[in-house]
């Protein structure tokens, strides 16, 4: 969690900086080989069929604890899964109220 915190509010960068999607997929990978792959497979997957990398980071960060609770009912997997991806969301405010204009 501190290394996706880390990478999206950099001291290197006056504590601003990306979205946190990649570094959050590295930190599933890391902690969960499948959730991470899944995670992927829905980006993947979103973006092919809608062209828009914001939505499909958004959705992919909304499926991963989803993945993560029904395959493994590993609390800790589970928890950090969810974490990070209410941290995604936050930094996608700006890309979801845009969404929502557009449709």
């Amino acid at each position: 969690i501190f290394l996706v915190l880390g990478h999206i509010y950099s001291i290197f960068l006056k504590f601003k900086g990306g979205k946190g999607v990649a570094t959050t997929i590295g930190v599933i990978f890391a902690l969960n080989f499948l959730v991470g792959l899944l995670g992927v497979c829905t980006w993947v997957i979103v973006f092919a069929v809608f062209r828009i990398s914001g939505l499909a980071a958004i959705i992919a960060a909304i499926a991963l604890p989803i993945y993560s609770y029904y395959l493994y009912q590993n609390s800790f997997i589970f928890g950090t899964t969810l974490i990070l991806s209410v941290l995604i969301l936050f930094r996608h405010k700006s890309n979801i109220m845009h969404l929502l204009k557009l449709s």
